[in-house]
């Protein structure tokens, strides 16, 4: 959403004006059964794919044990 908002004006304002949300790499939602149950967020290393690829591995880790 965040390298969306980059073309789109629009909504780049509508992100802009919702103070709960946050458009950087680095969060997934965690689903079950097609329903989000929460999100994981990872941040801290240089370049915000790293952090997204650290937050895919966890997820894949416990992916087993989500019912």
């Amino acid at each position: 959403m965040g390298e969306d908002a980059k073309a789109d004006k629009a909504l780049a304002d509508r992100i802009a004006a919702d103070q709960t949300l946050i458009t950087w790499a680095g969060g997934l939602p965690l689903s079950v059964d097609g329903q989000v149950i929460g999100a994981v967020g990872v941040s801290g290393a240089p370049g915000g794919e790293k952090d997204e690829a650290c937050a895919t591995a966890g997820l894949a880790k416990v992916a087993g044990r989500l019912r």
